[in-house]
């Protein structure tokens, strides 16, 4: 069977918001069950009922809230967090012919485009030629272990996708 990279945060979903670790380990025993005995279909049922009962946050949060929050996962280096939350708390998305603000006429494209540095030609130098030979030698492969690893993931910044998982839960796992 074939795991997709959004099965860890299926399998990991709270079963509700105040659920305690004990839970957590039991519905993830059932639904490893579940997922070995093949009923997929169940799963993702299972998935849909949770999704559905969640309160949006958005709807709780002020707008000091919001940008408080914002400053701390863009601190954090978790942009796609922050720019949910934006996006969660207007209830649409920003595109790029959306309008910067409410009392700016510029849309979001002229602004990244005044923003943006002017183009260069590449420095030659730079630039490989002919065929390179990428492939690691593999003695270079004896000296990975369990502890590198571990101490890599902990070291992990940043988000993975299409899994959606941040270096955070990367880490829990």
């Amino acid at each position: 069977m074939v795991i997709l990279p959004q099965w860890p945060a299926l399998l990991l979903q709270k079963p509700h918001p105040k659920s305690k670790a004990k839970e957590h380990t039991l519905h993830l025993n059932r639904r490893l069950k579940q997922w070995m005995d093949g009923n997929i279909n169940g799963l993702l049922d299972e998935d849909l009922a949770i999704q559905k009962r969640l309160v949006r946050q958005s709807e709780q949060r002020s707008s000091d809230d919001t940008a408080r929050v914002f400053a701390k996962l863009i601190m954090q280096d978790k942009v796609r967090a922050a720019l949910r939350i934006i996006s969660e708390d207007n209830g649409e998305c920003l595109t790029c012919d959306s309008c910067v603000a409410p009392d700016n006429p510029k849309i979001v494209r002229q602004v990244l485009l005044e923003k943006h540095p002017p183009n260069i030609p590449p420095v030659q130098s730079a630039i490989l030629n002919g065929d390179c030979n990428m492939e690691p030698h593999p003695v270079i492969f004896y000296g990975i272990d369990g502890a590198l690893i571990q101490n890599t993931a902990i070291k992990t910044e940043g988000a993975a996708w299409p899994s959606g998982l941040d270096a955070m839960a990367w880490r829990r796992l």
